[in-house]
């Protein structure tokens, strides 16, 4: 267990860090950008497209870590009215983790399928010339890691309710 929480340590802040080092690349680029097309006469050929991959790789990485501390968006209209019947409001809640899970993985057999396609059609970005499955590749990782966050998550709620029934105050 001790290795689990230390490996998602790990990766948390590797995560942290390439959302932070993505930030500060998209803004140094779009100001580059900027400078270069408005200010000089010279062109920066293809760059231009790499500030939309690196917002790309923070939008999914970054989903990573909501799905880890269950602080994705939701809309919550049942809590008020479930208030008082907490095993109805873990059931419902359970329910729609495992669907979620059920998307998050079919998302990933679909991304597989789709980067393997990229891989064997030998498809590059039109700017960069970089091969796209590896767009696909950290989509494909993304949608993993969501799954079993979205699952540890799940199960971390039903400890906790557990917990709280067992001394009382659920």
């Amino acid at each position: 267990m001790k290795l689990l929480l230390k490996a998602d340590s790990i990766l948390e802040k590797i995560i942290k860090v390439l959302l932070g080092a993505a930030t500060f690349s998209v803004m140094l680029l779009v100001f580059m950008q900027v400078i270069f097309r408005y200010f000089l006469p010279i062109s920066i050929g293809g760059l231009e497209e790499l500030p939309l991959y690196l917002m790309l790789a923070e939008i999914w990485f970054g989903a990573i870590l909501l799905c880890r501390n269950g602080t994705h968006t939701s809309i919550d209209f049942l809590s008020p009215i479930l208030k008082k019947k907490p095993a109805v409001q873990l059931t419902i809640n359970v329910i729609l983790d495992i669907l979620t899970d059920v998307a998050l993985l079919w998302c990933a057999v679909l991304l597989y399928e789709y980067m393997v396609s990229l891989i064997v059609a030998k498809t590059i970005s039109a700017g960069l010339g970089f091969p796209m499955w590896w767009i696909s590749c950290m989509m494909l990782v993304s949608a993993v890691l969501m799954a079993i966050y979205t699952f540890a998550y799940m199960l971390r709620r039903i400890f906790e309710y557990k917990r709280d029934k067992k001394e009382g105050t659920a």
